[in-house]
């Protein structure tokens, strides 16, 4: 289910790459990459991209830390996937059937594991005020930053729920009110749960971490 803000086309559905390899497959212009995973298995396909980036920071945690680190969706953290992918072979499932996983999946699937393994039992509302002197370094940023300020507790309810359930559904819409003023206007924005729900994850993860580097600087 999808809402349609008339604002700005951010979040586009990855298309599919023509016969991909077995194993990995790098599409550096269209930040995707391509696993090939089990076509008989029931789960759902944001469920697979999910357990494809928590073997990502199993196999590799500095690294993936690192990356999910990078300014969201910049060229830097673009480049820098195309080199985790590639050196994460362990992690990409060779049967039938394919999934293209665009960066801003595997950028928000990583933040939320790290952000629950980390600050599972921190006070969310008081890290975020914490951050508040934390700037954006991407457009993306700024929209992750400004939806989890505008409401910690639902941005952490919305990722307290599985994926592709009744309950991220509902708490999707329980946070749409905060997505147009946190939108450039303007333009169109075509805005899915998954995307949302990755943005909300990599705004809680940055704000969280870098408050917490800040403190730790003083």
């Amino acid at each position: 289910m999808r809402i349609l803000l008339l604002l700005a086309g951010l979040f586009g559905a990855s298309a599919a790459l023509a016969e991909p390899r077995t194993g990995t497959l790098v599409d550096k212009t269209r930040h995707e990459v391509t696993m090939d995973f089990a076509a008989s298995s029931k789960r759902d396909p944001r469920a697979v991209a999910n357990r494809f980036a928590q073997c990502l920071v199993d196999y590799d945690r500095p690294r993936s830390e690192k990356f999910a680190s990078l300014p969201f969706l910049s060229a830097e953290q673009n480049d820098y996937y195309v080199k985790l992918s590639r050196a994460s072979d362990e992690c990409f499932l060779a049967s039938d059937g394919k999934l293209n996983v665009g960066i801003i999946t595997v950028v928000g699937r990583i933040a939320e594991y790290e952000f629950e393994r980390r600050y599972r039992s921190a006070d969310v509302s008081t890290l975020v005020a914490a951050a508040a002197s934390v700037e954006p370094r991407t457009g993306m940023e700024d929209l992750a930053f400004c939806l989890v300020r505008a409401d910690p507790a639902g941005a952490v309810r919305l990722l307290g729920t599985q994926i592709a359930s009744h309950q991220e559904q509902e708490s999707f819409h329980a946070l749409a009110k905060d997505l147009g003023p946190c939108l450039p206007a303007g333009r169109t924005f075509t805005l899915n749960v998954s995307a949302t729900r990755d943005a909300y994850a990599t705004g809680l993860y940055l704000l969280a971490t870098r408050a917490r580097l800040a403190q730790a600087a003083k």
